[in-house]
């Protein structure tokens, strides 16, 4: 199920947590003044992106198809952020000092090698470096792997917000909240966490 996140921000015991109204399909976080139950209450223990066409933006990079067809990593090194990325990274470190893990689940090529896919797991992870990105989890999986897997070991419990560009990636994703990131600014719906 899709949500979308109209945020405003909590923190218990440094822990952030959602209050879900499965029957109205509404995602708040819940206020000091709550007394009573408006829903499940749910706690956020890690936030999970995407990087190509999410946080990176790979596919205006000029003829990135083709450079991947001929096994080239040079798209997934010079793709420009789609986000303000100090101020991304400011609002996650932030997050994790609240105990929020952030993690990394991201797709090698379609076209892959062996050769290749170590490429572009070192070219994704040089990516994130550059821009300062912090996270404490990277998974460079196979192309349409399911995403949730990379996450469940380490997931004991509460649940996990997945921030994706891929709608049939949030549709299928069961372990918490979806945001799109081509509709929702990501820096201010993280903010709502803090």
């Amino acid at each position: 199920m899709m949500l979308i996140l109209a945020v405003l921000s909590m923190v218990i015991q440094r822990k952030c947590f959602l209050r879900i109204n499965k029957k109205e399909k509404i995602v708040s976080f819940p206020k000091e003044s709550d007394t009573k139950p408006k829903g499940e209450l749910i706690m956020i223990k890690e936030i999970v992106f995407d990087m190509d066409g999410t946080i990176a933006d790979f596919y205006n990079v000029p003829n990135w198809l083709e450079l991947i067809r001929a096994f080239d990593p040079m798209p997934y090194k010079t793709a420009k952020s789609m986000w303000d990325m100090e101020a991304l990274a400011d609002v996650l470190r932030q997050l994790q000092k609240n105990g929020i893990e952030i993690s990394i689940v991201t797709w090698r090529s379609k076209e892959s090698n062996p050769v290749f896919d170590t490429l572009t797991r070192l070219a994704k992870l040089e990516w994130l470096t550059q821009y300062g990105f912090p996270f404490d989890h990277f998974h460079c999986v196979h192309y349409g792997a399911t995403k949730a897997d990379s996450i469940r070991k380490h997931l004991k419990d509460g649940e996990a917000i997945l921030i994706d560009d891929n709608k049939h990636v949030r549709a299928g994703w069961h372990l918490g909240a979806t945001i799109d990131p081509m509709t929702e600014n990501i820096i201010e719906v993280l903010k709502g966490l803090i």
